[in-house]
């Protein structure tokens, strides 16, 4: 049987609204970002939700799925660690710091912010959808919602799905489907 899973960025945070390196940062949604999860109540039917432990992300899934389905807080859904960018806003920063963002994304190896490199972020990516995919099939389940940030949903499309410029919009599901027959992951025309 094939499973369905639904990849949703989290509703607009305050970090999002300044252009903020949130990383791990725990912010707060918007009145816009509250309002993003509340048109998604209703709209997808699944049993389970699997979310990032940050409050942006995990109050997009109490929002959203308010009624049956369960919750399951999944430690690494959480955010890239973009070491000590964190906080900043990007419109702040100087050339130097600009030409080492641009390593941080173009060099998978790069460590020199004090974060993860792309290619950990994408492995964990991989990994972490990998224990979800196996969490279902115990259950027995074969819809869910995984709710997380941009970067590391990003990460997993580009970098196992060798999907690029995937636009994630806040509270935009992107569906997934998974043949664990075939091993083979799909996506289906959004």
């Amino acid at each position: 049987m094939v499973l369905k899973l639904y990849l949703l960025r989290h509703g607009e945070s305050t970090g999002n609204l300044i252009r903020q390196f949130q990383s791990r940062l725990d912010t707060e949604l918007t009145d816009k970002g509250i309002k993003q999860a509340e048109n998604l109540r209703g709209k997808l039917d699944v049993p389970i939700v699997y979310h990032s432990p940050l409050k942006r992300a995990s109050e997009t899934a109490k929002i959203a799925f308010p009624y049956n389905a369960e919750l399951i807080e999944v430690e690494n859904l959480t955010e890239d660690d973009v070491g000590f960018f964190t906080g900043k806003l990007y419109p702040d920063l100087n050339q130097k710091e600009l030409d080492i963002w641009k390593r941080v994304t173009d060099d998978p190896d790069y460590t020199g912010h004090g974060g993860e490199s792309r290619r950990q972020l994408t492995e964990r990516a991989i990994n972490v959808m990998h224990l979800i995919v196996a969490d279902m099939q115990k259950r027995s389940v074969v819809k869910c919602a995984v709710i997380s940030h941009g970067g590391l949903l990003r990460s997993f499309l580009k970098g196992f799905m060798n999907l690029n410029n995937i636009k994630l919009g806040n509270c935009s599901p992107f569906l997934l489907e998974y043949d664990p027959k075939r091993d083979k992951w799909n996506f289906p025309e959004q």
